[in-house]
This record gives structure tokens, sequence and C-alpha cells, in this order.
């Protein structure tokens, strides 16, 4: 590893992806909570105490949970680490906001995908999810990666209200729909992509290029 990398901070924001392990259809989950006479969860997180106590087995944490191609950003991220980079990893979820990898999560049924501004901004708000990320970025990082569905991009990056991503890294790097990168100019790094799994491959080769490339490539 050049010792150079072991003082980069990278920062990582991912969608949640629908697929759930379990799956909110699994019988015994389905079951447990049928018994208890809660719904599935979706939006419903304060009633979360609840959901807790009536299933805690099907607990778990954030980076087990979520399935499909959120675990090719998972691969990456830890690759990175065992080359000794710093890389702090933060999930973007329309059930429980902007949470950590280490968080508990329940399986639900909730999606932010083609939901129109406003309620992505009254989602925002309600999860404080501005505050959260100016608190997450107090402390500079030298690369911001932004991995996320085009309709959850307002909530990391919205300029009508004052909110301006490319302000939050030193670096940063976009990897979303190719409809969203006119929202940012020429001032990010922006690979755009179709595809789930063709915007997390993308993600995981620049994770895996950053360790072959030298202070002076990564600072241009």
């Amino acid at each position: 590893t050049p010792p150079w990398l072991i003082y980069l901070r990278i920062v990582v924001f991912a969608s949640a992806p629908a697929y759930m392990r379990p799956s909110v259809k699994d019988k015994g989950y389905a079951g447990a909570l049928k018994k208890t006479g809660l719904p599935t969860p979706s939006d419903d997180l304060e009633r979360e105490p609840l959901y807790m106590q009536a299933v805690p087995g099907y607990a778990r944490r954030a980076r087990e949970a979520f399935g499909g191609n959120f675990q090719l950003v998972m691969k990456s991220v830890e690759d990175a680490r065992s080359q000794g980079l710093l890389v702090d990893l933060f999930i973007i979820s329309p059930r429980y906001g902007i949470i950590t990898e280490r968080d508990q999560v329940l399986p639900y049924s909730s999606s932010l995908t083609g939901k129109p501004k406003k309620h992505l901004r009254d989602f925002s708000a309600k999860h404080r999810v501005k505050e959260l990320i100016n608190d997450l970025l107090k402390d500079p990082c030298d690369l911001l990666a932004v991995v996320v569905n085009r309709s959850e991009l307002v909530l990391l990056h919205d300029p009508e209200q004052g909110f301006d991503i490319r302000g939050l890294g030193a670096r940063v790097a976009v990897f979303s729909a190719p409809s969203a990168k006119k929202q940012f100019g020429g001032k990010v790094e922006y690979h755009p992509a179709r595809q789930v799994r063709t915007r997390s491959a993308h993600f995981s080769k620049y994770m895996d290029d950053l360790t072959k490339r030298t202070l002076k490539e990564f600072a241009a």
C-alpha cells in the first residue's frame, strides 16, 4: 500500500437496495408480524421500538441486511480498507434515513424512487438528513463518493435549498443516472450509468484504481 493512502479520508454514500435479507415476504418474518398485529414496516419509523420488541430476531446490521448490488459496494469498501484506506460508509434508507453499515435494521417495504421533490425534501427534514451530513463531514474528507439512485440525489445535492454536494469534499465522484449529470456542471467526477449494477461496478473499479494511483495523480 502506498504510504500516502493511509492518510486519505474517503466518505461514501450509497443507496439502500430494495432487496433485503431476509425478505419482507419471508414466511417466518411475515408470520411473526401477523401474530403481533403489526403490518410490514414501511414509513412508520416512529413504531420501531414496537417492531424491535416484536421481532428482534430479524434485525440485522445494515451491511448484512441489504443485499443485491449493495453487496458489491460493500465489498469494494472492505477491499479498500484492507489496502489501508480510511473509508466511512453511510447508507440512504427510505425507512431509516442516513444510517451507518453497523446500524440494526429490520426488513421493510418502502422506496423513494419516483417520488416528487417535495416528498424528498419532507423526508430530508423528517430524518434531519442535511444536518446529519453536515455533521458527518464537519471534518474535511479527501474524497466524497456518491453511489445513489437519481431520485435520492436531491437529499445530498439540492442547490435550490442551499445544499450543494460540490462543497462537501476536496474531490467529489458521483455514480448515478445519466439524466442527473446536468445538475452538477463540470465540478464533479460524474460516472453515468442507467443500471444499478453497472453503477456499482463503476464504483468498484474506481475504488480499486485508487490503490494503484500515485499521490500526484490523485491530486491532479
